[in-house]
């Protein structure tokens, strides 16, 4: 189980990768806290399902945690590189 969960794991942070804007989660973390916790809290949940081996619920979170990045990417973007 382990194997899938690292995979389903590092194919998730590969793809946040390739979208990431530089800078955007220190900009998220000083100016956005509300949107910084709720990325604590959804790899606190990334972790939680790994653990349990539920790979639902971690394809789920991860999914969650993609779209919050990306949101936050495209905020960051139209707010700072103008």
């Amino acid at each position: 189980m382990e194997a899938t969960n690292s995979f389903l794991i590092d194919s998730t942070l590969k793809e946040i990768a390739k979208a990431y804007t530089s800078g955007t989660l220190k900009w998220a973390k000083r100016t956005r806290p509300k949107d910084w916790t709720k990325l604590l809290v959804q790899e606190a949940m990334i972790s939680k399902t790994a653990a349990e081996g539920d790979l639902v619920g971690l394809k789920e979170a991860l999914s969650e945690y993609q779209e919050s990045i990306s949101g936050l990417c495209k905020r960051f973007r139209k707010e700072n590189l103008r």
